[in-house]
């Protein structure tokens, strides 16, 4: 159910010109560190494409990627949360402003096909993030969880908090999801909701059933 993405197959995905790649650079999204995002988020998004959907991102800079989004998908609800305030994103894209580590039970309700956790990247905050909004994921929705790995020594993490991508290969290789960010009831309910997930060097595809 795990898989990790080749360092073979990266490769062939960081030359292909996708229609996100084009539309990543004509509305600055930020997603071109790493060449290879916008090739995967085109090869899972795809089968959305043109379905009724709404998206969810977290963490959303300028609103690039809102904007690239919502030209991408034929009918798309787009809302972005920030903890920083944030004004003209674009006409029809929500905007909710809070934080991932206190306000997301709260501030959410609603239900989306796609969530995009591009926020604080602190491992803590990831996987409660993932905790709560998981089971607010529709069925075939996905789950993504970008920039793995990234260090915030401002910021603490919790002790016994996992690196994210090692819980990822742990589930892979156990098949139970580990970390006391999340409870022990909802790690079960998580894994056996979950279709596939796809590791990709710092970024993770989550596939809902």
């Amino acid at each position: 159910m795990v898989k990790e993405v080749s360092k073979n197959e990266l490769a062939a995905l960081t030359k292909k010109l996708t229609r996100l790649t084009k539309l990543g650079r004509e509305h600055d999204a930020g997603k071109r560190g790493h060449r290879y995002y916008l090739p995967l988020y085109e090869k899972f998004f795809a089968r959305l494409r043109e379905e009724k959907i709404n998206l969810l991102e977290i963490g959303v800079g300028l609103g690039g990627s809102l904007r690239m989004w919502q030209e991408y998908f034929s009918n798309v609800t787009v809302t972005g949360m920030d903890i920083e305030e944030k004004e003209d994103l674009g006409k029809g894209i929500k905007f909710i402003h809070g934080d991932q580590c206190n306000d997301i039970a709260l501030l959410l309700k609603g239900r989306y096909d796609i969530i995009i956790d591009d926020a604080s990247h602190r491992d803590s905050d990831m996987q409660f993030t993932f905790g709560h909004l998981y089971p607010r994921l529709n069925s075939g929705g996905i789950y993504v969880l970008e920039d793995m790995g990234t260090r915030r020594p401002e910021r603490p993490e919790h002790p016994k908090c996992p690196r994210t991508k090692k819980m990822m290969g742990t589930w892979e290789e156990t098949g139970v999801l580990k970390t006391p960010i999340i409870d022990k009831a909802s790690r079960k309910r998580i894994v056996e909701s979950t279709r596939s997930v796809t590791v990709a060097k710092r970024i993770c595809f989550i596939e809902k059933k």
